[in-house]
Formats: C-alpha cells, structure tokens, sequence
C-alpha cells in the first residue's frame, strides 16, 4: 500500500467519513454532467427561452415558462436530491430522490436510483410542448 493510499484511509477514519454524502454527490455529479451534455448536445439556440446548467448542488433546465430542478438538499445530516417542477406561477414537488442502505433511491418511483429518473422527469415537464 503505498504512502498515500494509507494516508487517504487514515484519514477517512479519523475525520469519520460521511458516506451517505459521498453517494449522494456520486449521483448528483453523474445528473450533472447528463445535463451539460443534453445543453452541449442543443447548443447554441436563438430562443432566450431556454437554459440549463449542471453543477454539483444544483442542475436544471427551463423551456419557455417549465423548470426542472434536481437540488441536494441537506438537513441535520439527512441528504436527500429534491426534484421540482415549475412554471411561472407554480412550483410542484416531482420527487425526492434519497440515500438508504449505501444507495440512491426515488421515493416516486419507489426503485434505485438511475438515470431513466432523470429521463422521466425531463419527460413529464417537456415532452407535451416538445412532442416526445
């Protein structure tokens, strides 16, 4: 094992590594990059409208007046990413999405964690004004 592996393990241990945290952030990165890529993949539009943005606490993207917002939320040491839908006039809450037993899970569509959550949600706020 060399020097830096055992320091990294040491150190995990004393300063007592928050796992939940670290699976969260796993998936909130992995939401993340699907969102610049879906922004990367649309590039450049002539429709002020329309904006998106990935980042490691906050991803989104609005259409005319619809929002989808994937948030880590963080409340005395419970993790949790909230997914709200919105509009000019409403917000709604879409799902939350959870760590239990060393995994994500979405407390709506009641299964672990992957990225056809993501592809849903992005589905039910747009796919009626986009045609999907």
């Amino acid at each position: 094992m060399s020097f830096e592996d055992e320091f990294v393990a040491k150190a995990k241990e004393y300063l007592k590594e928050d796992k939940d945290a670290n699976i969260m952030n796993e998936v909130n990165w992995e939401i993340a990059k699907y969102f610049n890529n879906l922004n990367k993949e649309i590039g450049e539009v002539k429709n002020d409208s329309f904006s998106s943005y990935g980042s490691k606490h906050r991803s989104y993207m609005t259409i005319d007046n619809r929002k989808v917002i994937f948030e880590t939320i963080t409340e005395d040491g419970n993790y949790h990413i909230q997914v709200t839908q919105g509009t000019d006039d409403t917000t709604s809450e879409l799902d939350i999405i959870y760590v239990q037993e060393g995994k994500m899970y979405s407390q709506k569509e009641e299964k672990e964690f992957d990225m056809d959550i993501v592809r849903n949600h992005l589905q039910s706020t747009f796919g009626d004004i986009l045609g999907l």
